[in-house]
C-alpha cells in the first residue's frame, strides 16, 4: 500500500514537471542534520515553475555520516511572496520518494533499510540582482518511514541557479 501511494505521487509530480514551461531553477545545497538519519547531505534538485507561486521538480539527496542514505524523488517549493520583494522570496520546501539507508557496518543486527523519506522545510531564497545565482537558506525535518522509521532536524544552505 504505502509503495503504491510513492508510485502515484512520483507519477503524478512527474507529470506535473512535463506540463511546465521548459526553464526552471537548478539548486545545489549542502547541510547538517542532527538526530539519527544523518550527519549532513549534499543535495541536488531541478524546479520547473508551474506558477509564480510554485515550483516542482525532481531531487537527489545523498547523505553521509554513519553508513549514508540516498533519497530521491520529487521536490517543490511554495513561495509567499515571488517577485513581489527584489531580494527575499520566503517559501515552504517539500520532497518526498524512495529512499535507501545503508546498513551501519559497526553495529550488530543492523541491516540496510528501503523505505519512503519526506522532506519538510521552510527558508528564504536570497535573490542577487541581475544574477541568475540565489543563495538561499532551509530549516526543517527529514523523516524516513520504513520498518525503522526516523526522523531528523536539518539546515540547509545552497544556491539556486536561474537557466
Amino acid at each position: 500500500m504505502r509503495n503504491s501511494f510513492v508510485a502515484v505521487v512520483l507519477v503524478l509530480a512527474a507529470a506535473g514537471s512535463a506540463l511546465a514551461t521548459p526553464h526552471g531553477l537548478s539548486g545545489l545545497s549542502v547541510g547538517i542534520g542532527a538526530g539519527g538519519l544523518t550527519d549532513g547531505f549534499v543535495q541536488g534538485e531541478y524546479d520547473f515553475f508551474l506558477s509564480r507561486y510554485v515550483c516542482l521538480g525532481p531531487e537527489l539527496m545523498l547523505g553521509f555520516g554513519g553508513a549514508g542514505a540516498i533519497y530521491a524523488g520529487a521536490a517543490g517549493r511554495f513561495y509567499v511572496i515571488p517577485d513581489t520583494h527584489p531580494v527575499f522570496q520566503p517559501h515552504m520546501a517539500f520532497g518526498l520518494g524512495p529512499a535507501h539507508r545503508f546498513d551501519k557496518e559497526d553495529s550488530p543486527g543492523d541491516e540496510s533499510k528501503t523505505g519512503a523519506y519526506i522532506n519538510l522545510a521552510f527558508g528564504c531564497d536570497f535573490d542577487i540582482p541581475k544574477s541568475p545565482v540565489s543563495p538561499y537558506l532551509d530549516l526543517g525535518g527529514l523523516f524516513f518511514a520504513g520498518d525503522d522509521s526516523d526522523a531528523d532536524f536539518k539546515v540547509e544552505v545552497g544556491a539556486r541557479f536561474a537557466f
